[in-house]
């Protein structure tokens, strides 16, 4: 095999987060779109007479490694938040708060999900869509009042609405499927081992080696931005290298090209 010299980093597969105790994966990141290694260098300048600069000692190195996924993936959001993944199922039923828009016919409005018993809280919909009169609830439907029975909202049949008969209800139900994340103020994130997995391919006959860069110790970091508007959103990550503390070895990475 050639000396790997000059070589074209084609892509980035994936970055993978492993505990640091058990070794299990935390979490994968595969749809990249982007992804930067900075390395840093903290010195000190000596300076002699009338202030000239004789000399530069290097004291401190750090690097970091950021990206952006084009997916949002829950473990890791959980790691960067601190959080573990609650989930439901029929014997750990999650308390989800909900507020939808429901059109009333024949005095009923049907609701997605049956409302947990008390937490209901109903308005008529203005007729630009927003917030109106606010219906108390009753045994029974009447003028100003609501009932409920299940998922369905009932309202009196003299009850009139500034434009088509609608409701804004509010309310909390029993989720069964999917999961929740809690981003407690008191629980931060942990630090991982980190692999990154590179594409790189030999400047002068296009043969494509293995890379993977491994950070032994990286903490996640805790400060990013999800973007929620009309474009897909991307999930940004960054780690900061660390050294391994319990270890003689205090190598921030290592690099490995291979065929």
């Amino acid at each position: 095999m050639a000396k790997i010299d000059n070589l074209i980093i084609d892509s980035v597969l994936s970055i993978t987060g492993f505990d640091l105790g058990t070794g299990d994966i935390l979490f994968q990141m595969n749809q990249l779109q982007d992804a930067t290694l900075n390395c840093t260098a903290d010195s000190i300048d000596v300076n002699g007479m009338r202030g000239q600069r004789i000399a530069t000692m290097d004291r401190t190195k750090g690097c970091s490694i950021e990206c952006t996924n084009g997916l949002l993936v829950i473990n890791a959001l959980a790691n960067q938040v601190g959080a573990n993944v609650e989930e439901a199922s029929s014997d750990n039923k999650i308390q989800t708060p909900f507020v939808e828009s429901v059109s009333v016919k024949n005095n009923t409005a049907k609701l997605s999900h049956t409302p947990i018993t008390g937490t209901t809280i109903v308005y008529k919909m203005t007729r630009s869509g927003g917030k109106g009169e606010k219906l108390d609830l009753s045994d029974s439907a009447a003028v100003g009042k609501y009932s409920i029975s299940g998922d369905v909202v009932t309202v009196a049949e003299a009850e009139t609405f500034d434009g088509d008969p609608s409701l804004i209800v509010t309310y909390y139900f029993d989720a069964t499927e999917g999961i929740k994340i809690v981003n407690d103020s008191e629980s931060y994130t942990k630090s991982v081992r980190l692999l990154v997995e590179i594409v790189c391919r030999d400047v002068c006959d296009d043969s494509i080696y293995i890379s993977v860069l491994e950070m032994y110790r990286a903490k996640i970091d805790g400060n990013f931005t999800l973007s929620m508007g009309n474009d897909a959103a991307t999930h940004p990550l960054t780690a900061n290298a660390l050294p391994n503390l319990c270890s003689a070895d205090k190598t921030l990475y290592n690099w490995y090209i291979v065929a």
